[in-house]
């Protein structure tokens, strides 16, 4: 089998399979992308056995019917970066691969495609299907990500939360310290009710392939073990964690009797000017509110400390609460608007607090620390 492809088309969708590609496997097999020409269709895919992608190409020939091959996804993806000719040439012989482009020519040894494990987009009955905004189911997953657990033995906090009904979709996450939630509606769609975590990689993944410029919708069909989402020529599938999410309708405070608006960029740069000298991970930055004033300093033993001061509309008593800086600094970065608001319970060293836009549909809790 010989290959013709557009470079920049394969780039492309090269980049996106690699990127299910795992970094360390005891099966070097997965550390390649598989090349499948069959039916007059030609795909790129890969797996890592929990989240599989699958990339159509459009801009191909093919000598010699159809064929596997194994690409090794790092070089290949550092090759096709580098090259400057606009069509990439594939062929197979005798476990090696030579790619070929302008006066450019690379060789490389290659498992057997038949040792690839199967790469499974489908298959799985599907409970309807969703259209969401490509930019919006974006937005949403760069905001909900920033609050997934890392390395928590409550395996369902290590995702995130896909809520959907019939009129919205709803994303939450958390590590047990902060939540994010978000919330978009709906105008088509017949899946049906569905409530499931998608893990840290699945969801990450999702974002790169709803961040694409497309002007189509993602696609989602969520399923028994499986949420699949497809955007143009290109499909991922995802297992689902098993395990019951925590129940975080409770951990959002119903009401909160002091709210303040600040300035986004104002109160992002505060915050990381204030944080320069809270050097130890576990160290707050102390917010304190006056008349007219808000104070945010850090104090560190042997290093120093900071105060930043910004112009607020307090008009309540005197109050002081610390904050995690890092905690406020990702979702502030993750926000759009020009303005936020804080709000504060009556007991604000000891209740969360709450971070949102204006009339927005992002929301973010966030636990106070301890105040030396």
């Amino acid at each position: 089998m010989k290959l013709q492809i557009d470079r920049q088309e394969m780039l492309e969708a090269f980049a996106t399979v690699a990127s299910v590609v795992p970094s360390r496997t005891p099966k070097p097999v997965l550390e390649c992308v598989l090349v499948a020409c069959e039916q007059g269709r030609l795909e790129l895919a890969a797996t890592d056995l929990e989240v599989a992608v699958r990339s159509a190409l459009e801009r191909f020939e093919v000598e010699g019917g159809p064929g596997r091959l194994l690409l090794p996804a790092s070089r290949t993806l550092s090759i096709l970066r580098e090259l400057t000719a606009e069509r990439v040439e594939l062929e197979l012989e005798q476990g090696v691969v030579t790619l070929r482009a302008g006066g450019d020519v690379f060789r490389m040894v290659v498992p057997e495609a038949e040792d690839y494990p199967s790469v499974e987009t489908s298959g799985e009955p599907a409970q309807g299907e969703i259209a969401v905004p490509a930019g919006a189911l974006a937005a949403m997953l760069r905001r909900s990500l920033i609050a997934v657990a890392t390395d928590s033995t409550h395996y369902a906090m290590n995702g995130v939360l896909f809520e959907l009904d019939p009129e919205r979709l709803r994303l939450v996450a958390t590590d047990g310290k902060r939540l994010a939630l978000c919330e978009q509606p709906l105008a088509e769609g017949d899946a049906a009710r569905f409530s499931r975590v998608v893990p840290s990689k699945g969801a990450q993944l999702l974002y790169r392939l709803a961040a694409r410029e497309q002007a189509e919708p993602v696609r989602l069909q969520p399923g028994g073990v499986r949420l699949s989402g497809r955007h143009g020529g290109t499909q991922l599938t995802t297992q689902l964690i098993e395990g019951q999410f925590p129940p975080y309708v409770q951990v959002i405070p119903a009401a909160s009797r002091r709210r303040v608006e600040l300035g986004r960029q104002a109160l992002l740069g505060a915050l990381r000017r204030a944080a320069l000298l809270a050097e130890r991970e576990a160290s707050a930055v102390r917010l304190s509110f006056g008349q007219g004033s808000l104070r945010l300093s850090a104090r560190t033993p042997e290093v120093g400390e900071s105060h930043i001061e910004l112009p607020v509309a307090w008009e309540d008593e005197p109050l002081e609460v610390g904050f995690n800086p890092a905690f406020l600094i990702d979702a502030l970065k993750v926000m759009e608007s020009e303005r936020v608001e804080l709000e504060l319970g009556e007991q604000a060293q000891s209740e969360p607090a709450v971070l949102r836009e204006p009339g927005g549909a992002f929301l973010y809790v966030v636990m106070p620390m301890e105040l030396d």
